[in-house]
C-alpha cells in the first residue's frame, strides 16, 4: 500500500474524531451545577456520532476492502443527515428540559 498525503490526513482526522467521541463517552463529567453542561444522553449521542463519522472517515481513507463496512458514496448524505438530526434533536431536548426545570424552579419560589 502506498500512503498518500490524503490517506494520512484522512486517518489523522478519523483518529481525532474517534478520540473525541471516546472522550465524550468515558471522559470526566462536568460539574452537575453547571447550566451549560451536556446531559448523559447528549454525551452518548454526540460521542457515538463522532466515533461513527471517524470510522467512516478511516474507511474512505484506506483502500477499499480494508474495513468491512462502508456506506456507499451515493448514500453518504444519509449518514451525514442522520448524524446532524440526531445531534440536533438531542441538543434541542436538553434545552427544552433545562427550560422546563427553570420554569419549575421559578414557580416554586413564588409560592
Amino acid at each position: 500500500m502506498i500512503l498518500t498525503v490524503w490517506t494520512v490526513i484522512g486517518l489523522l482526522v478519523a483518529a481525532t474524531l474517534v478520540a473525541g467521541g471516546v472522550l465524550l463517552l468515558w471522559g470526566r463529567r462536568n460539574d452537575p451545577d453547571d447550566p451549560h453542561r451536556l446531559s448523559e444522553p447528549a454525551r452518548l449521542v454526540i460521542g457515538l456520532s463522532l466515533v461513527l463519522v471517524g470510522y467512516h472517515a478511516a474507511s474512505y481513507s484506506l483502500p477499499q476492502g480494508w474495513l468491512a463496512l462502508r456506506v456507499p458514496p451515493d448514500r453518504l448524505w444519509l449518514l451525514g443527515a442522520g448524524v446532524v438530526v440526531a445531534i440536533g434533536l438531542t441538543l434541542l431536548s436538553d434545552r427544552l428540559d433545562a427550560k422546563a426545570m427553570e420554569s419549575e424552579g421559578n414557580g416554586s419560589d413564588e409560592a
